[in-house]
C-alpha cells in the first residue's frame, strides 16, 4: 500500500509539471511574440494550452492504466448516472450570481442595460448554443484533469476542503501566463495588478471548493463539472457590456466576489469540510483505493 502510495504521489507531482508545461509553452509563445505568427494561428495557441491538464491525464492514465484506463476516464466525461437535481445548481448557480451582480450594478452605478438584442430570440438561442458548444469543449480541457485526475488524488489524501483549496492555488497558479503576468509584473510596480491578481485569486480558490461540491455530489462525474464549468464561462460572457461598464473597484465587483465566497463558506458549513457532499458515494470508495 505504501509503494502504491508513494507511486501515486509521484504521478500526481508530474501530472501537474506535464499540464503547466504544456500550457505555459503555448501562451507564452503566444504572449510573448517569440515566434512570428498569423493572427489566427496566434489565436489558436490560447485553447490548444487550455488543454495541458486533459493532455496530462491521459498521459498518465495511459501510461499507469493502459487504454481501458483511458476509456474509464472517457466514459466518465459522458456519464449522466448523477442525481438529476444536481442539474439545478449546475445550470442556474452562476448565471443567478452573474444576475445579481447586474442588478447591484443597476442600483449602485446607474448601468443602462441594452435589451435590444432580445428582439432576434432565434439568433440569440443559435449564438447561445454554438458558444455553449465551445465553452463546453474548453472546459473539458480542463476538467479531465483538474477534477478528473487532480482532486481524486488529493482527495485520497486530504479532506475536501483541504484538496479544494490546493487545487484552487495551484488552478490560480495556471492561469498566469494568460494574463500577461510575466511582463505585467516585470518592474513590480503595477499597484493595481496585484491588486487585480489577489482578487482573482480568492475568486479561483472559491471556485474550486464549488467545484469539488459538485463533483462529489455527483458521483465524480466529469461531465457534471465540465457542463458546471461551460455555464460558469457562458454566464460571466453574458455580463461582459454591464462588466465594462462597472469601475473596478466598486461595489458590484466587491459584492460578486463577497457573494461567491459566502456561497463556498455556506457549503462547507452545510456539507461538512470532510467531504463536502452529504453522503459516501461509489466513486469516494474508489478514490480512497489510490491512498
Amino acid at each position: 500500500m505504501a509503494e502504491s502510495n508513494e507511486h501515486e504521489d509521484r504521478n500526481l507531482v508530474l501530472y501537474f509539471l506535464v499540464a503547466f508545461a504544456w500550457s505555459w509553452f503555448f501562451w507564452i509563445v503566444k504572449t510573448t511574440g517569440l515566434i512570428p505568427m498569423s493572427e489566427t494561428f496566434g489565436y489558436s495557441l490560447y485553447p490548444i494550452g487550455v488543454f495541458g491538464p486533459f493532455a496530462s491525464a491521459f498521459i498518465l492514465t495511459y501510461f499507469n492504466q493502459g487504454t481501458e484506463g483511458v476509456k474509464k476516464l472517457l466514459k466518465r466525461g459522458v456519464d449522466l448516472g448523477f442525481g438529476k437535481k444536481w442539474f439545478i445548481p449546475i445550470l442556474l448557480l452562476f448565471p443567478a450570481i452573474d444576475g445579481s451582480v447586474v442588478l447591484v450594478a443597476t442600483f449602485t452605478e446607474g448601468i443602462n442595460l441594452d435589451l435590444s438584442w432580445i428582439s432576434n430570440l432565434l439568433f440569440v438561442a443559435v449564438g447561445l448554443l454554438v458558444v455553449f458548444i465551445m465553452t463546453c469543449f474548453l472546459a473539458a480541457g480542463e476538467e479531465f484533469g483538474w477534477r478528473g485526475y487532480a482532486l481524486d488524488r488529493l482527495e485520497a489524501h486530504f479532506s475536501a476542503i483541504t484538496s479544494s483549496l490546493l487545487l484552487g492555488v495551484i488552478w490560480w497558479a495556471w492561469h498566469i501566463p494568460i494574463f500577461g503576468v510575466l511582463e505585467e509584473f516585470s518592474g513590480l510596480q503595477n499597484t493595481y495588478a496585484w491588486q487585480f491578481f489577489l482578487l482573482y485569486f480568492i475568486t479561483i480558490v472559491a471556485y474550486s471548493v464549488l467545484f469539488t461540491w459538485i463533483y462529489n455530489n455527483t458521483e465524480g462525474s466529469i461531465l457534471a463539472v465540465i457542463l458546471f464549468h461551460a455555464i460558469l464561462n457562458l454566464s460571466d460572457y453574458a455580463i461582459v457590456s454591464v462588466s465594462s461598464q462597472v469601475p473596478t473597484y466598486s461595489i458590484p465587483s466587491f459584492y460578486a466576489l463577497t457573494i461567491l465566497v459566502a456561497i463556498a463558506i455556506a457549503i462547507v458549513i452545510v456539507y461538512g469540510p470532510k467531504k463536502l457532499a452529504r453522503k459516501t458515494n461509489k466513486h469516494a470508495d474508489e478514490r480512497r483505493k489510490l491512498a
